[in-house]
């Protein structure tokens, strides 16, 4: 996932909070604004929203969850959403039309599309849930002519997330339930070309679920979600191989609320987003620089105003761009930080997107691509581009 772009959970993203207790699925959550917002805006008037396709073209019938790009530039949504037939898929976009990978007499995947990822080899992986003959989730893999059950579920109950990294492993993150089924070990699972391993043993289970996870340039893992440390902060999780640390020193977060999403840029910075806030109440994006976590733009200066569904998902760009996008007080949209500002991704075509972004990604040429709750005209789903 281009620059090392994560995409946070999309599935168990689908949740409704009441009293700030985590439920999964939070793709249920229909945000809808009327309210005006003051943020500075993108001043290149040349840029614009466009749905990809064209106006009103999309059949969509369902949310898109999850968008990611590979090598060959061809991108890729997944979610909700399903063909003539009833079946779920992956939606391939070439650069003229939108197919479905492979089809429904030989489709292995029966259920809702939770996160997808590539390879620098092209192929594209798919996590569901409850899925197999065995009832376990688990991870499809599209080799360019079919889907294929990736190994042997490691997941007896759903998956949330996945990513790859640059050697080509594969990370999913979910749950194995203990007999019974009020006892949940969340986890990270490694895919390592032969079998599924739990990274830090088979005891290394978090609190909570984990609704992303990121991979850097030097091979480090970052996991996060709804987890907390001993002092009931949520925080992100570092693997560095031999073991899981808290990013920043144990106990040591002051995340109030579930983190949504994570990625790291080529200079190793860590970004986080999701229902968290800082002292005016609004989300923000935190940043860790390799020594310390702040808040992007300076302490209370977000533009992200209230909660609601809040920061959803983040990307960064080959320039060292920022994106991250949600749904807010003030309504639906992305914002980018240059370096030195935030501005709204609005254009000379203002996107009047109707509910929350739950996915965003970039390509080298410098487009930014959404998908998520949001509808055209005809009441269909779409990939947005700016």
């Amino acid at each position: 996932m281009e620059g090392i772009v994560l995409i946070c959970i999309n599935l168990c993203k689908l949740t409704f909070k009441m009293k700030k207790i985590l439920i999964s699925v939070k793709n249920f959550v229909v945000i809808a604004s009327l309210f005006i917002s003051c943020t500075k805006n993108e001043s290149n008037s040349t840029h614009s929203w466009q749905e990809l396709g064209g106006t009103n073209t999309s059949t969509f019938n369902n949310w898109i969850s999850s968008i990611t790009k590979d090598a060959n530039g061809n991108l890729y949504a997944a979610g909700n959403f399903t063909d003539g037939n009833g079946k779920y898929y992956v939606a391939k976009w070439n650069g003229t039309s939108w197919t479905e990978l492979g089809n429904s007499n030989t489709s292995i995947i029966n259920s809702s599309i939770s996160s997808i990822a590539t390879d620098a080899s092209g192929n594209i992986f798919a996590a569901v849930g409850f899925n197999n003959p065995n009832g376990n989730g688990f991870v499809a893999k599209w080799d360019g002519e079919a889907w294929s059950e990736l190994g042997t579920s490691a997941f007896n109950s759903r998956i949330d997330f996945i990513a790859t990294d640059a050697g080509g492993n594969i990370y999913g993150s979910g749950v194995i339930t203990n007999g019974n089924s009020s006892v949940n070990n969340y986890f990270v699972a490694k895919w390592n070309g032969s079998s599924w391993i739990n990274l830090g043993g088979n005891n290394a289970y978090f609190n909570s679920s984990i609704f992303c996870i990121a991979t850097d340039a030097k091979g480090n893992i970052y996991a996060a979600g709804g987890f907390s440390n001993g002092n009931n902060k949520k925080y992100v999780a570092k693997w560095n191989g031999n073991a899981w640390s808290e990013l920043g020193g144990t106990n040591s977060s002051t995340f109030n609320d579930v983190i949504w999403s994570i990625t790291a840029d080529a200079n190793g910075n860590v970004y986080a987003g999701g229902w968290f806030s800082n002292g005016n109440g609004d989300c923000y994006v935190a940043k860790w620089n390799g020594t310390a976590w702040s808040e992007l733009g300076g302490t209370n200066s977000s533009t992200f105003s209230g909660i609601y569904s809040g920061i959803s998902s983040i990307a960064t760009d080959a320039n060292g761009n920022v994106y991250a996008g949600g749904g807010f007080k003030d309504g639906n949209y992305i914002e980018k930080w240059n370096g030195n500002s935030w501005a709204k991704l609005v254009g000379n075509n203002i996107s009047n997107f109707n509910n929350t972004i739950q996915s965003i990604t970039t390509d080298a040429q410098g487009n930014i691509y959404a998908g998520g709750l949001f509808t055209n005209a005809n009441g269909k789903y779409y990939v947005a581009k700016y």
